[in-house]
């Protein structure tokens, strides 16, 4: 039998510090969905996401299109890069696909028909 307490166990280590770091991202469920801060952290979070102007509850994940901004644009900006590396920076390599291509012109076809239809909201 290895005495933990001489050797030392990583796997000790290890489980602290995943427990640590699943613990704020499990408290911002609540602090977004309904303005309430599930630890010290999310509480300072929440006092800054008011004085930003930003007001977390129900009515947060209505302005959708920005949330997942903020979650998919690092991704999309990484896989981005790695396409281009790969490419040796040939853009083309963006409509060479036919998938590829149809999902550029559908990403444009949203974006124009969302300004549309803000517009036409707005008159």
């Amino acid at each position: 039998m290895i005495n933990y307490w001489i050797e030392g166990a990583i796997e000790g280590v290890a489980v602290v510090e995943c427990a640590n770091n699943a613990v704020t991202g499990g408290a911002l469920v609540p602090t977004l969905a309904l303005g309430v801060p599930g630890d010290v952290v999310t509480a300072v979070m929440l006092g800054a996401m008011i004085l930003i102007g930003v007001r977390p509850g129900p009515l947060l994940f209505q302005a959708t299109p920005l949330i997942l901004g903020v979650i998919l644009g690092p991704m999309a900006e990484q896989n981005l890069n790695r396409a281009l590396i790969l490419s040796g920076n040939d853009y083309t390599v963006m409509f060479k696909s036919p998938i590829s291509l149809t999902l550029l012109v559908l990403a444009i076809l949203s974006i124009v028909l969302g300004v549309i239809s803000g517009r036409r909201e707005s008159k």
